[in-house]
């Protein structure tokens, strides 16, 4: 063998082995970054009822985070469940990170808490103090906190606590002005459409019944919602 041939030989044998060091060093570098890994074998949906591909499950799975919807326990969301009056409270104050505490003034005779600590009562009253939620117009005053929340209501009371954050447009929507509501619902809906308040909620705000009760994913996306419309997302 000639030492030119030799040489060449050499020559090809060190491209070779240039080459199989560099494969071996860039997928080491992918392995250890993640970049194109797959997914763990331990990712797993935090709720059965709310697969990895459900739509809502980021909105739902931080608003449980949050405590701002309370799941129906620890391994079910309850996506279909009913929100209550006083959970719906509850979860405006939390969304919006209202200070409350045990010495809430509560103006309400159906809604009596503990002096000893922070209850759904005090909730109830941070909501009437700032004037986003009341009761029926009853004598004595009631909340009635375990009737289920409407949907019209859901969408007042998050446009009165976004405050200024959710404004009508200034072109108003034809087909919400044309729904047989009052006045105030439409004022409302305009905003909360305008502000994206019912985005990724599933909710058709000129077809839907707005007088039923609101489901645990719906309330969830809606709070999520309206903390990302104060900054606070």
């Amino acid at each position: 063998m000639t030492r030119g041939v030799i040489g060449g030989w050499f020559l090809k044998v060190a491209v070779v082995a240039a080459f199989v060091g560099a494969v071996a060093a860039f997928s080491l570098l992918v392995q250890s970054s993640g970049i194109l890994s797959r997914p763990k074998a331990t990712d797993s949906a935090r709720f059965t009822d709310v697969p990895l591909d459900h739509p809502q499950r980021q909105a739902i799975e931080r608003a449980a985070e949050l405590g701002l919807v309370t799941p129906t326990t620890k391994d079910v969301f309850g996506v279909m469940n009913q929100v209550t009056r006083a959970e719906f409270a509850a979860g405006i104050v939390k969304a919006l990170e209202w200070p409350v505490d045990s010495s809430e003034a509560e103006p309400f005779t159906d809604v009596q808490g503990r002096a000893d600590r922070t209850d759904l009562a005090d909730y109830v009253a941070v909501v009437y103090r700032k004037g986003v939620m009341s009761g029926p117009a009853t004598t004595p005053p009631e909340f009635q906190p375990n009737q289920p929340v409407l949907l019209a209501h859901v969408i007042i009371v998050a446009v009165r606590a976004a405050g200024a954050k959710l404004k009508e447009p200034t072109i108003p929507n034809e087909s919400i002005a044309a729904l047989d509501i009052s006045d105030g619902l439409k004022s409302a809906l305009q905003a909360a459409v305008h502000g994206g308040l019912l985005v990724d909620t599933g909710i058709d705000p000129v077809k839907a019944d707005l007088f039923v009760p609101v489901r645990k994913a719906e309330a969830a996306v809606i709070l999520m919602n309206l903390r990302r419309i104060v900054g606070k997302e």
